[in-house]
Parts: structure tokens; C-alpha cells; sequence
């Protein structure tokens, strides 16, 4: 489950143990918004656990073919589909991987973060408290968050789950040309979007990413824009008034970069 920041949902403490929180952690970790492996859903993962060939996000990648073959209503094409979608995936960029592994309080937009200002997946796991709540709209929640998953899973341990999907090639740097922006235009401003728009809430945050910006996961006094779109909720809106955030449009972004 994905709650509405983005992050991954699944809080039971038992964390190695819980089933329904595995399997949530898995199909997390295949979405579209984290690794992208398109062909396993919901059913497959249960398929794939019941039948023992995965028991967590790191042994999608020792996956054989003709093991998934053998599955029922799974025949060599589809196989072949999923084990060649597994294999892609190890293409995402370093801040998907972060966000893929489910890190409770970490959605897309902190993980974007993240990566930018400490450049790899090592960093992060030995970033101090400090370190960590210095990154924008990183606070103590989030931070504390990291410090446990990553004091849980030590990447000096190489049978953790991120030393393992380090070790089968996943992305845990961030590549140079992530950093690079198309202007300076936005730097140093959080902008936090909401509603609907002409063009799509993604291309909208990306072009607020290549201009320096920030998307920000939430109205907060460090708020710098309100990227107003169509049927915003009165409750939002009442926040970015009380708190007096500046309210800008679609046009007023393009005209801002351009």
C-alpha cells in the first residue's frame, strides 16, 4: 500500500517476519514509481512466495526462468517477460532504488532529495541525525526513520537486502548528469503542487527538479510557492493561506523558467 505522500505503507513492527508486510514491501518495490518491473503484480507475488522462490525484494534478482515457468498460469513467454523486466530494472536511477526500498516516511520526493545532496545510498546509510534533517524538508521523523532501516540493514552486512541489490548491480549512486539542471532559475525554492493541470504532475515536478527547484511533500512555513491547480481541497488551500504562502499558476511556472 502507498499512503499519500508516496512512501511506502507497511508498518507492521514485525518487519522480517510479517507476510502481508513482505509481500507489500515486494509489490512496493516492483510499482511503477519505484523499480518499474511492469509484469509482476499483485498475484504473481503471491504466486512467487507461495511457491517459495522469493522470501523478500533481493531474491527478485535470482530468479530463473524455468522456475517461473513452472508456475501456474506462467508459461516460458511470460517468463522470459518478467525475467527480462527484472533485468532492466537494474537501469533505474539511485534515488528510485532509494525509494524502492520501502523505508517508512520516504516518498519520491525525499528520496530525490536525498540522493542529490549525499550523491549515493552508502552516504545516506552513514549520515548522521545532523546530517540528515540539514537536507531540505528531511526532518526528525524522517531521519530517525533512516537511521533504524539502515541500523536493521547494514550495508557492511553483504546478506542485508541493499548489499544485496548492491551487489547484483543496482543503481546506488547518483549518475553526474542527474545533478546537472537546465537553469538556476528555481534554486533555493520549495514548491509544493497540487490539483490538476494541463500538463501531468510529473512533467510539472521535473520541470521544477531541472530548474534547481524543490518539490516540497507538503504546505510547510518553509514553503516558497503553492503550484495551484484545478479542484484543490479547501483544507489544503486554508493551510497555504494561514500560513501565507505565495499561490502561483501553471503559466506562472512556465513564466518563472522561462
Amino acid at each position: 500500500m502507498i499512503n499519500n505522500i508516496g512512501e511506502a505503507a507497511h508498518y507492521c513492527p514485525n518487519e522480517n517476519g510479517c507476510e502481508p508486510q513482505i509481500k507489500g514491501k515486494i509489490e512496493h518495490f516492483v510499482s511503477r514509481k519505484a523499480m518499474y518491473i511492469d509484469c509482476i503484480g499483485e498475484k504473481l507475488v503471491e504466486s512467487m512466495f507461495n511457491a517459495e522462490l522469493i522470501k523478500n525484494i533481493a531474491d527478485l534478482y535470482k530468479l530463473k526462468q524455468e522456475e517461473l515457468s513452472n508456475l501456474e498460469r506462467m508459461g516460458e513467454k511470460s517468463a522470459k517477460n518478467v525475467t527480462d523486466s527484472i533485468e532492466k530494472s537494474k537501469e533505474a536511477p539511485a534515488e528510485k532504488v532509494l525509494y524502492a526500498l520501502g523505508i517508512r516516511h520516504i516518498g519520491e520526493g525525499s528520496s530525490k532529495r536525498l540522493m542529490k545532496h549525499f550523491k549515493s545510498i552508502d552516504a545516506i546509510a552513514n549520515a548522521t541525525f545532523e546530517g540528515l534533517t540539514s537536507v531540505e524538508d528531511i526532518g526528525e521523523t524522517t531521519a530517525n526513520s533512516i537511521i533504524e532501516y539502515f541500523k536493521n540493514n547494514d550495508m557492511s552486512d553483504e546478506l542485508s537486502i541493499p548489499s544485496r541489490l548492491k551487489a547484483v548491480g543496482l543503481n546506488f549512486e547518483i549518475k553526474e548528469n542527474m545533478t546537472e539542471n537546465k537553469s538556476s532559475k528555481l534554486d533555493g525554492l520549495t514548491i509544493v503542487l497540487s490539483g490538476t493541470f494541463e500538463r501531468s504532475r510529473d512533467e510539472l515536478k521535473k520541470i521544477i527538479e531541472e530548474n534547481g527547484g524543490v518539490n516540497g511533500s507538503g504546505v510547510s512555513k518553509n514553503t516558497s510557492y503553492f503550484l495551484h491547480g484545478d479542484n484543490v481541497g479547501p483544507s489544503k488551500l486554508e493551510k497555504v493561506v494561514k500560513l501565507n504562502v505565495p499561490i502561483i499558476y501553471e503559466n506562472d511556472l512556465i513564466k518563472m523558467i522561462s
